[in-house]
């Protein structure tokens, strides 16, 4: 007969397999799947072929790519899960059964995920932005914003309707214009005879991420979302027949 240690071994290990789904449902894995989509799609559809043109090869090689790409990720996924820790109490009455944090993941390991996905998605931005160039760090500092900026927002901004969308689009474009930003070091390194070509091209994708931005403003949702209201049919708190001091 199984011992009592080996069953609890086989029990934790069933619970633990039980929710790997509900994780990957809390990340949004399809909009993380899309977000990679989008990178590819910007890098090797549209930074790759500018720089071809313009008889150049871009600073943002395939390795230190698809590290960004990984941070990207795990930031976003960061992003989701902080953004239904707080929205508990508003799912609980206007989606009790798609609830995942505090009914079936612990509000404590809800934390845990979303600092342990942004801590490692930073230090990816860093280890590429440095790569890139010595001292150029910016990757890794916006992206260390991008983290608070989630936060502010699942806390804050997400029900006021104009900055909530605001952010929302800085935050979309950002999944592209990182790439750009990816490129501006080798602006330094270039000689003058391609540095204009080089600067035409990055002019190019800046414009090209300031209309996905703008796309991402206009498809995002407009209305927040609140506790409703109590009505007069709703049922009244219980009396307590404790006094207040």
């Amino acid at each position: 007969m199984p011992s009592y240690s080996s069953t609890m071994a086989a029990t934790t290990y069933l619970h633990r397999m039980k929710l790997i789904g509900p994780f990957f449902k809390l990340i949004r894995w399809p909009n993380l799947v899309f977000i990679a989509i989008t990178q590819v799609l910007f890098n090797y559809g549209v930074v790759h072929p500018l720089f071809r043109q313009a008889g150049l090869s871009p600073n943002l090689d395939h390795t230190n790519f698809i590290l960004l790409c990984i941070a990207s990720i795990l930031i976003a996924a960061a992003g989701y899960i902080i953004n239904d820790y707080f929205d508990v109490n508003i799912d609980q009455i206007n989606k009790p059964d798609k609830v995942l944090v505090d009914r079936i993941i612990h509000r404590r390991w809800a934390i845990f995920w979303h600092m342990v996905l942004s801590m490692l998605g930073v230090v990816l931005s860093f280890i590429v932005s440095f790569s890139l160039s010595d001292g150029y760090f910016v990757l890794g500092f916006v992206n260390f914003l991008c983290v608070l900026v989630l936060w502010v927002y699942s806390t804050t901004y997400k029900r006021q309707i104009l900055v909530g969308n605001i952010l929302v689009s800085i935050l979309t474009a950002w999944t592209v214009i990182i790439i750009y930003a990816a490129e501006i070091p080798h602006l330094w390194d270039v000689s003058p005879l391609v540095k204009q070509g080089y600067q035409q091209a990055l002019t190019k994708l800046l414009r090209i991420a300031a209309l996905y931005g703008g796309f991402a403003f206009v498809i995002s949702p407009k209305k927040p979302r609140r506790l409703p209201r109590r009505t007069k049919k709703s049922p009244r708190p219980a009396p307590t027949l404790l006094k207040r001091k």
